[in-house]
């Protein structure tokens, strides 16, 4: 699990790498892994990231779409990995 100073360094990455981006895509492999607002993550596309703050062991993600603001919130867990990539990658298709 990250320590502090290695959140902070994921923070610091996140936001020289997001920061100002639009969201096109979101896909998470899990749904039960998300506590809340799962069914409004459909919000999020088209949204602009704006600020990444860290609170903790967890980032925040703070995305602004016409006047509104919302926040993804990812506790970093016992690998800190978030996955961002410039295309959408096709779900893999069991056997």
């Amino acid at each position: 699990m990250p320590e502090l100073p290695e959140a902070e360094v994921v923070r610091r990455q996140l936001h020289a790498a997001v920061v100002g981006t639009t969201i096109k895509h979101i896909r998470v492999g899990r749904k039960d892994i998300i506590r809340q607002g799962v069914e409004s993550l459909s919000w999020y596309s088209g949204s602009r990231i704006t600020e990444v703050q860290r609170h903790g062991k967890s980032v925040a993600l703070i995305c602004e779409r016409g006047a509104e603001e919302r926040v993804v919130a990812a506790e970093l867990g016992m690998t800190g990995l978030l996955l961002f990539t410039r295309e959408a990658i096709p779900s893999a298709k069991h056997v």
